[in-house]
């Protein structure tokens, strides 16, 4: 077996700096973001660990706010198509208010439906509390797109 050359990075040495800007970026040396041009952050920095936390909590939000958000339309179409076809009113009387329409009730009851369906058969992910768990899930437990600075 060969002797490594000089400076060659070692492929299974642990992620120690990330890229805080585009997270795109990790690195087992201090490096800069190829993509941004910026130091790389080391994950000893408590403030690293809770920035990554965070990025990861708004990935989940948005995801889940997708997931509601299709809920609600497939509701309120199979709602809306559910009321023509039984030829129930889909449009509430004006002097009634919008809650005497059986199609808005529908469309309620059919979106929670959804959506607790979609939570029952794919749950949320969970938060990872040890750090490559973390890493994995964002993606960042390899060395990419980071440029060493010259020696």
């Amino acid at each position: 077996m060969a002797a490594a050359e000089p400076g060659a990075r070692d492929p299974d040495a642990p992620v120690g700096w990330v890229c805080l800007v585009c997270f795109a970026a990790a690195s087992d040396v201090p490096a800069d973001c190829a993509r941004d041009g910026v130091p790389l952050a080391p994950l000893a920095d408590g403030r690293t660990l809770a920035a990554l936390r965070d990025r990861l909590d708004r990935r989940a939000v948005r995801r889940e706010t997708v997931r509601f958000a299709a809920a609600l339309a497939l509701g309120a179409t199979l709602a809306v198509t559910a009321c023509a076809t039984f030829g129930w009113s889909i449009l509430p009387r004006a002097s009634a208010g919008v809650y005497s329409s059986s199609c808005a009730w529908l469309a309620l009851l059919l979106a929670v439906a959804l959506a607790a369906a979609s939570f029952a058969l794919a749950p949320p992910l969970a938060r990872a509390a040890a750090l490559p768990a973390l890493l994995r899930q964002l993606r960042l437990d390899v060395t990419r797109n980071a440029r060493r600075p010259p020696p």
